[in-house]
């Protein structure tokens, strides 16, 4: 990549292959290595987006800066965020999927203890996580949340990327997922096609 400057004025360019795109952690390190550009986001700051993203960014206001700031300084780990710091983030999601006033202390412990995460971190807060039901054959990834305040940001895209990259170190059959109405494209640009034979299906005990 490079960065050209002027009067002023940071430029980044990126380009990432097809084959770039088959290895979710190198797409991740690169957006990662972005963080030191901070500073250059003044004026404007340029991103190409590919596959996954199909068209310019450009950011050149005081509100996209701060939109890029959230993004580029935020800190992501291959680990379990406590149970207080999950449960804050169920309660600020603003999701009726996650029902948080009706959750119980004790079985989203327990939901702690046999699930992976992938946790996003910006000034040392949760911000984000994605959570899968290990499998060796089958992995189905389940909670993808972000604060309301942060999405948007990529951050959601980030955590996914480099849960994907994880789960297909272990070579499993399939990596199962099951999205929110309305959030299929998202999920379409990581690979993720709908299942033809089966539809998911549900007994409802909750209203």
């Amino acid at each position: 990549f490079s960065k050209k400057e002027g009067k002023g004025r940071g430029v980044g360019l990126f380009y990432i292959t097809k084959k770039d795109l088959q290895r979710p952690s190198l797409f991740a390190d690169i957006l990662c290595a972005t963080r030191f550009w901070t500073d250059a986001f003044s004026e404007k700051f340029c991103l190409v987006k590919t596959t996954l993203w199909d068209r310019w960014t450009e950011i050149d206001t005081k509100k996209d800066y701060e939109v890029a700031k959230k993004m580029f300084q935020s800190n992501y780990y291959y680990k379990k965020p406590s149970l207080k710091q999950l449960r804050n983030l169920y309660r600020n999601v603003s999701d009726d999927v996650f029902h948080f006033e009706l959750r119980d202390k004790k079985k989203d412990k327990k939901i702690l203890d046999s699930s992976v995460f992938v946790s996003a971190y910006y000034k040392d807060r949760l911000i984000g996580i994605v959570r899968v039901i290990p499998d060796k054959y089958y992995p189905s990834i389940w909670d993808v949340m972000v604060r309301d305040e942060f999405q948007r940001c990529g951050i959601g895209t980030r955590l996914m990327l480099i849960l994907i990259d994880v789960l297909k170190k272990e070579k499993p059959l399939k990596i199962f997922l099951f999205p929110a109405i309305k959030k299929e494209k998202f999920y379409n640009k990581m690979g993720f096609n709908f299942i033809t034979t089966s539809k998911p299906m549900e007994i409802r005990l909750c209203d």
